[in-house]
């Protein structure tokens, strides 16, 4: 069974797309390779996992690919009522800065693969950019790392998109994607 559940973090109203990478990979499971997550929308709803394109009228709120599958998750009737902390600041100072580039050891293992890089690249934007709200949008990768990553600044693609670099053992193997919201 997986154990991730449909939950709001911290004082958030709506669902954490790192909740939803979890979801999907506990339902996934093995070493998936290729992945492509890309989150497409805020909800504050429970979510279902599909294998069908949903109708244009329905967009999903996110779609998950790799190497084997092409999965959506799609919104269900139920609202989210369930809240769980989450120190995503606590998390982030486990991370080591560098110029352009944060360092996430290993060991870190009351916390995701994704949660780890949320919160990285969110952190490196601040650093670069200021503190404003920064929204995870996309994450392409050959592999997940099984240690310590990096997660590098690469471009500014528009006043309000950010572009950085997975590395795992200094090897860019992936890419990561954020907004800012106004």
């Amino acid at each position: 069974m997986n154990p991730t559940r449909f939950v709001f973090k911290a004082n958030r109203d709506y669902l954490h797309s790192t909740t939803v990478f979890d979801y999907i990979r506990g339902e996934v499971g093995g070493t998936p390779t290729r992945i492509d997550f890309k989150f497409n929308r805020r909800t504050d709803h429970v979510c279902r996992l599909t294998e069908q394109k949903p109708p244009e009228h329905q967009p999903p709120v996110a779609i998950y690919t790799d190497s084997q599958h092409t999965l959506y998750m799609v919104e269900t009737p139920a609202l989210i009522t369930e809240r769980v902390p989450y120190d995503e600041d606590g998390l982030a100072v486990n991370f080591h800065m560098e110029g352009k580039s944060i360092r996430v050891p290993s060991g870190i293992w009351a916390h995701s693969f994704i949660e780890c890089a949320v919160a990285a690249y969110k952190r490196l934007l601040i650093q670069l950019y200021g503190k404003h709200r920064y929204a995870f949008v996309r994450l392409s990768l050959d592999h997940i790392p099984n240690g310590a990553f990096e997660v590098e600044f690469a471009r500014q693609l528009s006043a309000d998109f950010y572009q950085g670099v997975v590395k795992d053992e200094g090897k860019a193997i992936g890419r990561i994607f954020f907004g800012r919201w106004q």
